[in-house]
């Protein structure tokens, strides 16, 4: 942890990135959100509601989904897909609530990305340990 806080800003958010990521596809269990299609048939991504990494949403668990490389790659061209998913399953209000959180562009300071960190890598341990449990036995 003390190597997070020697290290430049962006290298400690890359690396929350890389855990949140992580975590984004367990928690979605490694299936687009938007088209259903899964680890074994394509690159899978962590795709954010909003375009633009702000600080205020990038690690919002709410504002960023697991999505395949071509579903997030189109939203970038059309974000009725995605919004429209996502109202559906969140309603309006948290759209909006989202936004507003979205535009406020507020910046994480490092503590708070460290605990990040540490909160996603700690998420991350937990998912491994469960998933060795519960090898080998199907969940619907």
């Amino acid at each position: 942890m003390t190597d997070l806080w020697k290290a430049k800003r962006q290298t400690v958010k890359n690396k929350v990135w890389k855990e949140f990521r992580l975590f984004i596809l367990r928690r979605d269990k490694e299936r687009c959100v938007l088209c259903g299609r899964d680890k074994d048939a394509v690159i899978l991504q962590g795709g954010h509601i909003f375009r633009g990494h702000h600080d205020s949403t990038m690690f919002d668990e709410l504002a960023v989904h697991c999505q395949c490389k071509w579903c997030n790659k189109a939203h970038n061209d059309n974000n009725w897909p995605y919004w429209n998913w996502f109202i559906g399953k969140y309603g309006q209000k948290a759209f909006d609530e989202l936004k507003i959180k979205h535009n406020s562009n507020q910046v994480l300071t490092r503590g708070e990305l460290v605990e990040l960190y540490e909160h996603y890598k700690n998420a991350n341990k937990e998912y491994e340990l469960i998933g060795t449990l519960t090898k080998g036995i199907h969940f619907e």
